[in-house]
């Protein structure tokens, strides 16, 4: 299954936030893998942008959620508070249709929504 991991980022944090949100992120999408499915990491490709003066956080949302629409089967949505990753999560119910996830080891699985 192709899955969009959805999370915080935090572009307005520390830097230490972004990493470990980055880190938490990369985990989940290595955990996907290990089971089997296609994860789309937005946190590993868009890594550093938020320090390019030429974009704006309406560049990678735009490019985030691209993937969401053509790419993504179902969103696994990581704990922690987030603006875009809320917005990431209705669009994929509403929109898209899309099943979300909270826990990867529920990706796919039946009643794997809370």
């Amino acid at each position: 299954m192709n899955v969009f991991v959805s999370g915080p980022y935090g572009d307005h944090n520390p830097d230490h936030v972004i990493a470990a949100n980055v880190a938490r992120a990369d985990e989940a999408a290595k955990q996907l893998v290990l089971a089997g499915h296609v994860p789309f990491c937005p946190h590993k490709m868009m890594e550093g942008w938020q320090t390019d003066e030429r974009l704006r956080e309406e560049h990678w949302l735009r490019v985030g959620l691209a993937f969401l629409g053509d790419f993504a089967q179902a969103v696994l949505r990581l704990p922690g508070d987030s603006h875009g990753a809320d917005q990431e999560v209705s669009l994929a119910l509403h929109r898209y249709g899309l099943p979300v996830y909270y826990r990867v080891e529920d990706v796919g699985q039946p009643g794997g929504k809370p």
